[in-house]
């Protein structure tokens, strides 16, 4: 999560905070100008920062309902207008100052830039991934559903957290003030707002990560954080002692600790053990960014020559090359490779393609990579490998080595790609044309489509050179 939601989470949860000691701390204006910095590098940093204005004026509406209960007959709409309001509006003003004077595409063309930018997310909000999702057992291309994003919290976040929500919850719920901090309940109640507000603006858009949901996750961490906090007092008021508090904090910091202790490097690949760990995550989730690459590399560097091993390997401009000097192609173009390194996420989705991903299980891997019991890695020697099943020659001068297309179900009106990919075995003396034909199940012709292949006439393809083909 070292990505622009790692840097957008901690903006916002900054603003978030800043603001929330303007309306609950004095109503000090540097707090107000902090957080609308912060929010405006939120906004510079990913569009989804821009989720903070409505979040904020939720926020500053429901600190003002005490006041609205107070009020008589109409004068509420002036105390409205000062404390809610006009401070939101300024906050939204100066957020906007920084986003404009830190973007110098703002000042030559701001429309235009503001409309391209709207144009990417609506883009995103319709269209989804290029590449499908795991999710729930099942290959999905498109929206994973508005389930996608409770389920992957759960899945990320930690029996320590999910405890101390539910005592935040029973705090909440008690009516009696005598054990709870004074002043907390208006701001861990816009820390809620925050997270599922957040993750509910998120579930508009098709294009659905785990990683997007950063920001809700700090949130209730905090709200967890006050859960536990609220349970020390109450056992601090039965048994005193100098030691509790700051024990059962510490014991607390030592269980979120020893649960990702085993994770160790690979902290990411954590998954919550109330749900199986990372053994169930595998049949649930799309796992894996990158962890265990780095071993795959170094494998191959301390028993291959890098100068003379050319590896196909997924993630291949990073992580994977960060560690392997040598040449290192995408796993599409496996028919050029020496070796070839598969990733879990590979395996889930069944890319680059299915048929690709079918040969490989019919080899046996010379190394297998495991973090926490479960496979992140497999390394197939390729070079004494006999052919796919798949692979098909033409007239001993076209041989076709791959074809890729969705692996997921297609749905009715979703567009999508064919791509073969084609080798000249030798001279070609007429122009040949490529026929593809989709039919259905009893055989019946639905489309059919004739071109030359690559787009190019044949009699110029080059010997033992790839081409490709997309339809």
């Amino acid at each position: 999560f070292l990505h622009l939601d790692g840097l957008l989470s901690s903006w916002m949860l900054l603003a978030m905070l800043l603001y929330l000691c303007f309306l609950y701390r004095g109503r000090r204006w540097q707090d107000l100008v902090g957080s609308a910095v912060a929010a405006g590098l939120a906004w510079l940093t990913k569009t989804p920062g821009l989720f903070l204005m409505p979040i904020i004026g939720l926020c500053a509406l429901i600190e003002f309902i005490p006041d609205w209960r107070r009020a008589k007959g109409m004068r509420w709409f002036g105390a409205f207008w000062r404390r809610a309001v006009a401070p939101a509006l300024l906050w939204a003003l100066l957020g906007a100052v920084v986003y404009v004077a830190l973007w110098p595409a703002m000042w030559v063309d701001p429309l235009g830039t503001l409309q391209k930018v709207l144009a990417v997310s609506g883009e995103y909000a319709v269209e989804g991934h290029s590449n499908p999702l795991f999710f729930l057992g099942a290959i999905i291309n498109g929206d994973p559903g508005w389930g996608y994003y409770p389920l992957t919290w759960l899945w990320r976040t930690t029996p320590v957290v999910l405890l101390g929500l539910i005592l935040a919850l029973l705090e909440g719920l008690d009516r009696k003030d005598g054990f709870r901090p004074k002043g907390t309940k208006g701001p861990i109640l816009a820390l809620v707002v925050m997270a599922v507000i957040f993750m509910l603006l998120l579930n508009l858009s098709a294009k659905k990560l785990d990683r997007y949901l950063v920001p809700s996750y700090p949130a209730l961490a905090l709200v967890a954080a006050y859960g536990f906090i609220g349970v020390g007092r109450r056992f601090l008021a039965r048994y005193p002692a100098r030691w509790a508090m700051s024990g059962g904090l510490g014991g607390i910091v030592l269980l979120q600790l020893a649960l990702m202790a085993p994770t160790y490097p690979y902290y990411m690949s954590y998954y919550n053990p109330l749900l199986g760990g990372s053994a169930q995550a595998a049949r649930q989730l799309t796992l894996g960014w990158g962890e265990g690459l780095d071993q795959a590399a170094r494998y191959l560097r301390e028993t291959q020559n890098e100068e003379e091993t050319r590896v196909a390997a997924w993630y291949r401009t990073g992580p994977f090359d960060y560690f392997y000097h040598g040449s290192v192609i995408s796993p599409q173009y496996y028919w050029f490779a020496d070796y070839i390194v598969t990733y879990v996420n590979q395996w889930q989705r069944q890319m680059p393609a299915r048929q690709i991903m079918a040969y490989l299980d019919e080899l046996t891997p010379e190394k297998t990579i495991a973090i926490n019991g479960t496979d992140y890695a497999h390394i197939y020697n390729l070079r004494d490998a006999p052919f796919a099943d798949f692979v098909t020659d033409w007239g001993e001068v076209i041989r076709l080595i791959s074809y890729t297309m969705p692996s997921g179900d297609i749905n009715y009106g979703q567009q999508f790609d064919i791509v073969l990919q084609l080798i000249n075995l030798g001279p070609i003396d007429k122009n040949l044309n490529l026929l593809l034909r989709v039919v259905n199940q009893e055989g019946y012709e639905l489309e059919r489509y004739e071109w030359r292949p690559a787009g190019i006439a044949t009699v110029d393809w080059r010997k033992d050179e790839l081409w490709h083909h997309r339809t």
